[in-house]
Protein backbone atom coordinates (compact mmCIF):
# COMPACT_ATOMS: atom_id res chain seq x y z
CA UNK A 1 0.00 0.00 0.00
CA UNK A 2 1.19 3.51 -0.71
CA UNK A 3 0.12 7.09 -0.16
CA UNK A 4 0.95 10.33 1.59
CA UNK A 5 1.32 11.46 5.17
CA UNK A 6 2.24 14.60 7.06
CA UNK A 7 4.22 15.45 10.16
CA UNK A 8 2.69 18.94 10.12
CA UNK A 9 -0.94 17.77 10.41
CA UNK A 10 -1.58 15.15 13.08
CA UNK A 11 -5.25 15.73 13.97
CA UNK A 12 -7.05 14.78 10.75
CA UNK A 13 -6.36 11.99 8.24
CA UNK A 14 -7.76 13.67 5.12
CA UNK A 15 -6.01 16.97 5.82
CA UNK A 16 -2.78 15.12 6.55
CA UNK A 17 -3.03 13.29 3.22
CA UNK A 18 -3.65 16.54 1.37
CA UNK A 19 -0.70 18.21 3.07
CA UNK A 20 1.48 15.19 2.34
CA UNK A 21 0.62 15.39 -1.35
CA UNK A 22 1.48 19.09 -1.31
CA UNK A 23 4.81 18.42 0.42
CA UNK A 24 5.63 15.28 -1.55
CA UNK A 25 5.80 13.19 1.65
CA UNK A 26 5.29 9.57 0.62
CA UNK A 27 4.74 6.45 2.70
CA UNK A 28 4.66 2.86 1.45
CA UNK A 29 4.85 -0.64 2.84
CA UNK A 30 5.20 -4.09 1.33
CA UNK A 31 4.35 -6.86 3.75
CA UNK A 32 3.39 -10.49 4.04
CA UNK A 33 0.46 -11.34 6.30
CA UNK A 34 0.54 -14.91 7.60
CA UNK A 35 -2.03 -16.89 9.54
CA UNK A 36 -1.57 -20.41 10.87
CA UNK A 37 -5.30 -21.13 10.98
CA UNK A 38 -7.66 -19.97 8.24
CA UNK A 39 -10.80 -20.93 10.10
CA UNK A 40 -9.88 -18.81 13.11
CA UNK A 41 -8.82 -16.01 10.80
CA UNK A 42 -12.29 -15.93 9.29
CA UNK A 43 -14.42 -16.55 12.37
CA UNK A 44 -12.51 -15.14 15.36
CA UNK A 45 -12.14 -11.35 15.29
CA UNK A 46 -9.58 -11.61 18.08
CA UNK A 47 -7.26 -13.78 15.98
CA UNK A 48 -3.91 -12.12 15.32
CA UNK A 49 -2.03 -12.80 12.08
CA UNK A 50 1.64 -11.95 11.70
CA UNK A 51 2.97 -9.12 9.54
CA UNK A 52 6.50 -9.18 8.06
CA UNK A 53 8.05 -6.92 5.47
CA UNK A 54 9.38 -3.40 5.02
CA UNK A 55 8.29 0.23 5.24
CA UNK A 56 9.57 2.95 2.92
CA UNK A 57 9.35 6.50 4.18
CA UNK A 58 12.22 8.75 3.08
CA UNK A 59 11.34 11.40 5.65
CA UNK A 60 11.96 8.96 8.50
CA UNK A 61 14.72 6.84 6.98
CA UNK A 62 16.69 6.99 3.70
CA UNK A 63 16.62 3.19 3.61
CA UNK A 64 13.57 0.90 3.97
CA UNK A 65 12.73 0.03 7.56
CA UNK A 66 12.34 -3.58 8.63
CA UNK A 67 8.95 -4.50 10.06
CA UNK A 68 8.91 -6.13 13.50
CA UNK A 69 6.13 -6.92 15.96
CA UNK A 70 3.58 -6.82 13.14
CA UNK A 71 -0.02 -7.82 13.90
CA UNK A 72 -3.05 -7.92 11.58
CA UNK A 73 -6.63 -8.40 12.76
CA UNK A 74 -9.55 -8.99 10.43
CA UNK A 75 -12.94 -7.31 10.82
CA UNK A 76 -12.86 -6.31 14.48
CA UNK A 77 -15.69 -4.15 15.80
CA UNK A 78 -15.28 -0.44 15.16
CA UNK A 79 -15.48 1.31 18.55
CA UNK A 80 -16.57 4.63 17.01
CA UNK A 81 -19.10 3.62 14.35
CA UNK A 82 -22.32 1.63 14.22
CA UNK A 83 -22.63 -1.00 11.46
CA UNK A 84 -18.91 -0.93 10.76
CA UNK A 85 -15.88 -3.10 11.30
CA UNK A 86 -12.15 -2.60 10.96
CA UNK A 87 -9.15 -4.28 9.46
CA UNK A 88 -6.34 -3.37 11.85
CA UNK A 89 -2.61 -3.21 11.20
CA UNK A 90 0.04 -2.60 13.86
CA UNK A 91 3.74 -2.81 13.04
CA UNK A 92 7.04 -1.29 14.10
CA UNK A 93 9.51 -0.05 11.49
CA UNK A 94 13.15 -0.20 12.56
CA UNK A 95 15.87 1.79 10.81
CA UNK A 96 19.45 0.67 10.19
CA UNK A 97 20.68 2.99 12.93
CA UNK A 98 18.30 1.53 15.52
CA UNK A 99 15.43 4.02 15.54
CA UNK A 100 11.87 2.71 15.79
CA UNK A 101 8.51 4.04 14.61
CA UNK A 102 5.16 2.35 15.12
CA UNK A 103 2.49 2.32 12.44
CA UNK A 104 -1.12 1.97 13.58
CA UNK A 105 -3.45 1.57 10.63
CA UNK A 106 -7.07 0.66 10.06
CA UNK A 107 -9.59 0.25 7.25
CA UNK A 108 -13.25 0.99 7.94
CA UNK A 109 -15.65 -1.56 6.45
CA UNK A 110 -19.24 -0.33 6.46
CA UNK A 111 -21.79 -3.15 6.75
CA UNK A 112 -24.53 -1.10 5.10
CA UNK A 113 -22.64 0.40 2.17
CA UNK A 114 -21.89 -2.49 -0.18
CA UNK A 115 -21.47 -0.22 -3.18
CA UNK A 116 -18.48 1.39 -1.49
CA UNK A 117 -16.73 -1.86 -0.59
CA UNK A 118 -13.79 -1.26 -2.93
CA UNK A 119 -13.01 2.13 -1.41
CA UNK A 120 -13.49 0.77 2.12
CA UNK A 121 -11.13 -2.15 1.71
CA UNK A 122 -8.40 -0.33 -0.20
CA UNK A 123 -8.11 2.74 2.02
CA UNK A 124 -5.88 2.60 5.12
CA UNK A 125 -5.81 5.39 7.71
CA UNK A 126 -2.40 5.54 9.41
CA UNK A 127 -0.89 7.08 12.52
CA UNK A 128 2.89 7.10 13.02
CA UNK A 129 4.32 7.15 16.54
CA UNK A 130 7.94 7.94 17.43
CA UNK A 131 9.21 5.35 19.92
CA UNK A 132 12.69 6.81 20.38
CA UNK A 133 12.22 9.32 23.20
CA UNK A 134 11.42 8.87 26.87
CA UNK A 135 7.73 8.73 25.93
CA UNK A 136 5.82 7.71 22.81
CA UNK A 137 4.86 10.63 20.58
CA UNK A 138 2.48 10.78 17.61
CA UNK A 139 4.36 12.49 14.82
CA UNK A 140 2.27 11.94 11.69
CA UNK A 141 -0.99 10.87 10.11
CA UNK A 142 -1.97 10.01 6.56
CA UNK A 143 -3.91 7.76 4.20
CA UNK A 144 -2.61 4.89 2.06
CA UNK A 145 -4.30 3.13 -0.85
CA UNK A 146 -3.87 -0.03 -2.87
CA UNK A 147 -4.04 0.51 -6.62
CA UNK A 148 -5.89 -1.88 -8.97
CA UNK A 149 -2.60 -3.06 -10.54
CA UNK A 150 -1.14 -3.80 -7.11
CA UNK A 151 -4.32 -5.63 -6.13
CA UNK A 152 -4.13 -7.77 -9.27
CA UNK A 153 -0.54 -8.70 -8.43
CA UNK A 154 -1.50 -9.45 -4.85
CA UNK A 155 -3.99 -12.06 -6.03
CA UNK A 156 -1.10 -14.00 -7.58
CA UNK A 157 0.82 -14.18 -4.29
CA UNK A 158 -1.71 -16.08 -2.17
CA UNK A 159 -0.37 -19.36 -0.86
CA UNK A 160 -2.04 -22.07 1.17
CA UNK A 161 0.03 -24.72 2.92
CA UNK A 162 -0.71 -27.67 5.20
CA UNK A 163 -3.99 -28.38 3.44
CA UNK A 164 -5.27 -31.92 3.90
CA UNK A 165 -5.20 -32.53 0.15
CA UNK A 166 -4.07 -30.62 -2.97
CA UNK A 167 -7.76 -30.19 -3.83
CA UNK A 168 -8.38 -28.50 -0.49
CA UNK A 169 -5.49 -26.15 -1.15
CA UNK A 170 -6.86 -25.19 -4.56
CA UNK A 171 -10.31 -24.76 -3.04
CA UNK A 172 -8.95 -22.40 -0.40
CA UNK A 173 -7.14 -20.32 -3.00
CA UNK A 174 -10.26 -20.22 -5.16
CA UNK A 175 -12.33 -19.06 -2.22
CA UNK A 176 -9.71 -16.42 -1.50
CA UNK A 177 -10.04 -15.01 -4.99
CA UNK A 178 -13.83 -15.05 -4.91
CA UNK A 179 -14.04 -13.45 -1.49
CA UNK A 180 -11.55 -10.83 -2.65
CA UNK A 181 -13.89 -9.58 -5.35
CA UNK A 182 -15.33 -6.12 -4.50
CA UNK A 183 -18.75 -7.38 -5.51
CA UNK A 184 -18.75 -10.34 -3.16
CA UNK A 185 -16.49 -9.73 -0.19
CA UNK A 186 -15.84 -7.06 2.35
CA UNK A 187 -12.11 -7.58 2.32
CA UNK A 188 -10.37 -7.68 -1.07
CA UNK A 189 -6.94 -7.29 0.51
CA UNK A 190 -7.38 -10.16 2.98
CA UNK A 191 -4.21 -11.92 4.02
CA UNK A 192 -5.75 -15.34 3.75
CA UNK A 193 -9.16 -16.56 2.87
CA UNK A 194 -11.18 -19.70 2.51
CA UNK A 195 -14.81 -20.39 3.16
CA UNK A 196 -15.20 -21.75 6.70
CA UNK A 197 -16.92 -24.84 5.31
CA UNK A 198 -13.82 -25.58 3.26
CA UNK A 199 -11.34 -25.10 6.07
CA UNK A 200 -12.19 -28.21 8.05
CA UNK A 201 -10.62 -29.01 11.39
CA UNK A 202 -7.03 -29.03 10.12
CA UNK A 203 -5.18 -25.75 10.75
CA UNK A 204 -3.87 -24.32 7.53
CA UNK A 205 -1.43 -21.60 6.80
CA UNK A 206 -1.92 -18.89 4.20
CA UNK A 207 0.38 -16.13 3.14
CA UNK A 208 -0.21 -13.09 1.00
CA UNK A 209 2.27 -10.42 -0.01
CA UNK A 210 0.71 -6.99 -0.09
Amino acid sequence: MRGHYSTAVVDDYANAEARGKQDGATFEFTVTVSSDNLQRMLTDSGHQARIDGSISCPTLSPEPMQVTDGVFQLLTKDPTRVNARRMSYVMTGRTHDGKAYRLDGFKVIHDDRQLEIWADTTTLFITVTDLNGPAERVIAKGILHILPADFAHQMTTMKVTNAATPLDGRSARSSSSERSSPARCSRPTAACSCAPTNCGPTPRRARNVR
